[in-house]
């Protein structure tokens, strides 16, 4: 302390957190340095470690070789700066590349790219972070994250998917595993249990506890093999088993009060699984891992299905209601996204629903707004409790309102299918 100056306060703060997806553990170092002056400085180290083989990765071991990488990631963040361009530099110290020596971690299924503060962005920003899905850059790593895509459940690692069925599309969501709501809790080695995949009911009544709808167990074979038959019936359904493991498929009771809404919904999601688990389920071939192989498998799959459920349905004036064959007078079309749109008025009136267009606001009601409501030239549908957003507008043509034949499915929650005589099939 010199003699007319106040002693110099410095200061040093050292955290770390770990985050742990599939087999890759990253260890985030957080240092804060003070010395004086008007600012301290905040700078991190990342450490990423391949649990299997005990080594650290660098970014590009993440990827296939000769795989385009940089320019892959280069354009994702140059998306997301691009959404808000007022936080980053412009001029000789914009972000121009990531290197292959770039630091980053991964959490919760995604790639973070991280950059030293003042590099690329003004201090205000902090350290500049960009979160890219994994998923988004499947086809190039060396090992598949992907474990959600076409509303299948991929799980490569245990070799096995599952189809989940679409209507749990708005219901079993899809969010941030940082949040409460997850649609799907992964976990490795929970108590005896190899592993056990979760599938997780939300309501829209945020009051109400989420509830587990399905768990996809995999346990050792002889842990299974040494189990009472008892023991065996309580995990759940026995889904197949190959020569290291027994996979089992437990459903759950429904949760809610019997006069409740969630009730309802949980029993209509529950049942569109009863009885078809072995039939949602599947084993990954080794040969379908192969990219090529995966790739065809997808595409012959997609085909098969669009064939059984939209095949010359456009050609069709006929449908069939509540097991009553009706001429629809309008035919049914496949617009720009190949999907199938279906005359409104004349499918719900023959379920029994009372149809009103009202010109002043654009919207068509079912049962005057206590069923649906529908607004013409927007994706999104209403019941007096939800608004569900579909992939198609409501459009008017010639003077009939089309909707998707999703309407139907998500919205009124009925059956849709196609009949022995292949005629678009609508029942409640």
């Amino acid at each position: 302390k010199r003699r007319g100056y106040s002693p110099l306060n410095f200061e040093f703060n050292y955290n770390y957190e770990v985050r742990n997806t599939h087999n890759i553990l990253s260890l985030l170092i957080k240092k804060y340095k003070y010395s004086g002056g008007a600012n301290g400085e905040s700078f991190n180290e990342y450490y990423n470690i391949d649990i299997r083989e005990s080594k650290l990765l660098k970014l590009g071991n993440l990827f296939k070789e000769n795989s385009n990488y940089i320019d892959r990631i280069n354009e994702e963040i140059l998306e997301l700066i691009s959404k808000e361009p007022d936080k980053y530099f412009i001029g000789d110290n914009r972000f121009k590349t990531i290197s292959s020596n770039q630091e980053f971690f991964i959490e919760d299924g995604n790639l973070i790219i991280t950059f030293p503060k003042y590099s690329i962005a003004p201090g205000s920003t902090g350290i500049p972070t960009f979160k890219i899905s994994l998923t988004d850059l499947d086809d190039i790593l060396v090992d598949s994250y992907l474990v959600y895509k076409d509303y299948v459940y991929v799980n490569e690692e245990y070799e096995f998917s599952f189809s989940m069925p679409s209507s749990w599309e708005d219901k079993v969501k899809i969010v941030e595993k940082s949040d409460l709501e997850d649609y799907i809790i992964d976990e490795y080695e929970f108590d005896d249990i190899e592993f056990i995949v979760d599938f997780i009911y939300t309501p829209d009544n945020k009051i109400k506890e989420e509830a587990k709808l399905l768990s996809i167990i995999v346990l050792e074979k002889d842990e299974y093999d040494s189990l009472r038959r008892t023991l065996k019936n309580k995990l759940g359904e026995l889904l197949g088993e190959k020569e290291d493991f027994v996979y089992l498929g437990k459903i759950y009771s429904n949760p809610y009060s019997s006069k409740s809404s969630e009730y309802t919904e949980f029993q209509l999601r529950s049942s569109d699984i009863q009885g078809r688990l072995d039939r949602l389920f599947e084993f990954i071939d080794e040969e379908d891992k192969d990219d090529d192989s995966k790739d065809k498998n997808k595409e012959k799959d997609k085909n098969k299905e669009k064939d059984k459920s939209n095949k010359d349905l456009d050609k069709y004036k006929w449908v069939s209601i509540n097991g009553k064959r009706e001429n629809l007078n309008k035919s049914m079309y496949k617009n720009e996204n190949d999907n199938l749109m279906i005359p409104v008025a004349k499918v719900s009136r023959g379920l029994g629903y009372k149809v009103k267009w009202n010109p002043q606001n654009n919207t068509i009601t079912l049962d005057g707004g206590k069923v649906a409501t529908i607004t013409i030239n927007s994706k999104k549908y209403s019941t007096p409790n939800s608004t569900i957003t579909l992939k198609d507008e409501a459009k008017i043509i010639n003077g009939t309102t089309f909707v998707p034949v999703d309407f139907f499915k998500k919205l009124l929650e009925l059956n849709v299918d196609i009949n022995s005589e292949g005629m678009l099939n609508i029942y409640k």
